[in-house]
């Protein structure tokens, strides 16, 4: 079905080669399609141009694509491999912390940081230490403190507490009580000038938290 529809969508939006058989008939090439992955959030269709296709004819008539599948989609490719995928639905309004899910997205990255998912419902992950900067925004009760309190539970439990010590201020006084007792964290400072002159670098192993 999924196939028919593709298919269809580059017929409509004569993204294909035609070749001439006679006077009469006419050959159509389309893009071939190479593989469609049926996911539980998304579909993903990967499929090649034909040689001679001009590949800015995807991005121009994408509005084909919208029109067979929805305007949940994203088109991925250069100049001759693609990838359309097309989300089956909004994400959900609430996500369950579950490290034991998200660990294998980890792998190899030095300091994640874990940001939430796409609108493929894929977790977003990306590495504080060749992007160092996390800024948190949103309006009251939005979730800001829930996903600060993610993103250390993650650090805990991906290093050891040789390799993170954290450092936390919390002027609030209701942040981070939770992480008293964790031995990554050195400190919970809720006032200004205990939090004054606490980090220090003791080697260059140490990664500090501020």
């Amino acid at each position: 079905m999924t196939r028919k529809k593709l298919i269809k969508a580059f017929r409509s939006g004569d993204m294909h080669l035609t070749y001439k058989m006679n006077d009469v008939n006419e050959r159509l090439i389309f893009p071939k399609i190479r593989n469609v992955n049926n996911g539980d959030f998304s579909t993903t269709i990967s499929f090649t141009l034909p040689y001679g296709l001009d590949p800015k004819l995807l991005k121009k008539n994408y509005y084909v694509f919208e029109q067979y599948f929805g305007q949940n989609g994203e088109l991925h490719g250069d100049v001759k491999r693609f990838t359309l995928t097309v989300n089956k639905g909004a994400l959900p309004k609430e996500l369950t912390y579950n490290y034991a899910k998200i660990e294998l997205k980890l792998e190899g990255i030095g300091m994640p940081i874990v940001c939430g998912k796409d609108n493929a419902c894929n977790w977003m992950v990306y590495d504080a230490i060749s992007e160092p900067n996390c800024l948190i925004s949103g309006e009251p009760g939005a979730g800001k403190s829930t996903q600060l309190r993610s993103i250390l539970t993650t650090l805990i439990q991906y290093n050891t507490s040789n390799e993170l010590h954290i450092y936390l201020g919390d002027l609030k006084m209701s942040e981070f009580f939770l992480c008293k007792g964790v031995e990554h964290v050195k400190s919970v400072c809720v006032y200004l000038e205990d939090l004054t002159g606490q980090v220090s670098i003791t080697s260059k192993s140490d990664t500090i938290i501020k």
